[in-house]
């Protein structure tokens, strides 16, 4: 009888050991996910701060040398925006469909004088009209895009690189505007560099 409590009671204290062993390497293993979480937010941080520092200096190289300095070759081929298109999958969209509030959302493609993407910096104004066919045409929608918000609107996505723009919209009462199908939907970017507008107009599905 001796013997069996003492079989007992060793396979009870080992069952708590396991048991405390197991929390132990539970928490040691929750502690080290945290290190590795925090330790990855803390890379992508500086590594944004050293890309920011590596532009901030470019920039400043830039402003400080006369552009005579720079080889006539190397000036000629520096890409600059030449035209602005408002792409295809631009459109509209209603969160719940129940009223005349909607979101107009844009895709705006800045090109080079080769036809290539090229990034902008500048602002961005949208217009939204539209058309009766008895009447002048009624504003729907109006925004105004910043450099900062127009360089945090670039996306690189399945669809392709482009700007992402959202328009609050709101159609207007009456029979009349609720049978319009279409918006039209114009576009000018101010370069920051030059001060030239570009602008670009589309017509837009409603529905």
């Amino acid at each position: 009888m001796a013997r069996r409590h003492a079989v007992i009671i060793t396979g009870f204290v080992l069952n708590l050991v396991f048991v405390s062993g197991c929390g132990r390497g539970e928490r040691i293993a929750h502690a080290n996910d945290e290190l590795r979480a925090e330790n990855a937010r803390l890379k992508n941080e500086n590594d944004q701060l050293a890309r920011r520092g590596q532009e901030l200096e470019s920039e400043l190289a830039r402003t400080s040398s006369p552009p005579s300095t720079l080889p006539e070759q190397i000036r000629a081929n520096i890409p600059h925006v030449a035209e602005i298109k408002i792409g295809g999958l631009s459109h509209v969209s209603s969160g719940d469909g129940s009223g005349p509030s909607q979101t107009l959302t844009l895709y705006l493609h800045p090109a080079d004088g080769l036809g290539r993407f090229v990034q902008i910096v500048g602002s961005v104004s949208v217009n939204a009209v539209i058309v009766p066919p008895d009447s002048d045409p009624i504003a729907i929608g109006r925004a105004t895009f910043g450099p900062s918000q127009v360089r945090d609107a670039y996306r690189s996505t399945i669809t392709g690189v482009h700007y992402s723009f959202d328009v609050p919209i709101q159609m207007p009462e009456g029979s009349q505007a609720r049978k319009l199908d279409h918006a039209i939907v114009r576009v000018t970017l101010t370069d920051g560099l030059t001060g030239k507008d570009f602008s670009a107009e589309r017509s837009i599905n409603l529905q």
